[in-house]
């Protein structure tokens, strides 16, 4: 075993430790704490996102000064899906025009933030591990291991919901974060991940009677589904043959 992997191993999960115990015993308590001050909790959300984005870049330059891939092009594939998404936005806006500020707010700081956090810096550094000799195998356990940091990522979600709705949350974001890596690598450009995060979450905020809930009336059923979903798109969106696929491994 290469000895370097067990300290950018270690790096990875002490960058996913420290946002997670950030995000859950210091910032979101305090800012719960302000919460009276505040005439709308969308503002709370914006500041706990910026804070955790400026802590996961701080953290970035100090552990590993990942680069992130910005510039990539897109396949046919991938702008049919994103026309898709975009429709799917257009109408939820005209069925719940009411709630578009909080969709767009919601959509646009957890893609931003979440992204750069899982795939720009997690999944771009667990991909300089070396446990495995092909490039194949490197960018497949990037994906995967970064998608289940991202899903328990959402174990933070317990201050608010029920353990088997977060659970349910942490199968589905799995497969999520399977989907959003997989985009992320073929497209080489954290764009297109932050587009389709922001998509979904959009969608979800616009029909939910209450944003910060949670999926109480989700199944398990469904979030197999999903997972399910998920896992078939990112099979689809794959593409070995590509040159991108393969552009964040650096050595």
């Amino acid at each position: 075993m290469n000895p370097s992997n067990g300290k950018i191993l270690l790096k990875i999960l002490l960058l996913w430790a420290i946002i997670f115990l950030f995000d859950n015993f210091i910032s979101s308590p305090l800012l719960n704490y302000m919460l009276p001050s505040f005439k709308t909790h969308l503002i709370l959300e914006i500041i706990f996102k910026v804070l955790e984005l400026l802590v996961a870049f701080s953290l970035n330059q100090c552990l590993f000064k990942q680069k992130v891939l910005w510039k990539g092009t897109i396949s046919y594939k991938v702008m049919l899906f994103s026309s898709l998404l975009i429709l799917l936005i257009l109408f939820a806006s005209f069925a719940h025009p009411s709630r578009i500020i909080e969709s767009l707010t919601i959509g646009v700081i957890a893609a931003i933030s979440e992204e750069y956090l899982c795939r720009g810096v997690l999944l771009g550094s667990t991909a300089q591990l070396k446990y495995f000799t092909s490039k194949k195998g490197r960018i497949l356990f990037a994906i995967i291991f970064s998608s289940l940091l991202f899903s328990f990522y959402h174990l933070g979600n317990l201050r608010s919901q029920e353990f088997t709705s977060t659970l349910q949350q942490m199968i589905e974001t799995f497969g999520m974060g399977i989907l959003l890596g997989v985009l992320y690598v073929r497209t080489a450009s954290l764009f297109i991940p932050m587009i389709v995060h922001f998509s979904a979450d959009y969608f979800v905020v616009a029909f939910s009677n209450n944003i910060y809930a949670g999926p109480q009336k989700a199944s398990f059923t469904g979030s197999i589904i999903h997972l399910i979903i998920y896992l078939i798109l990112a099979w689809v969106f794959m593409d070995w043959s590509s040159k991108k696929t393969f552009k964040l491994l650096t050595k």
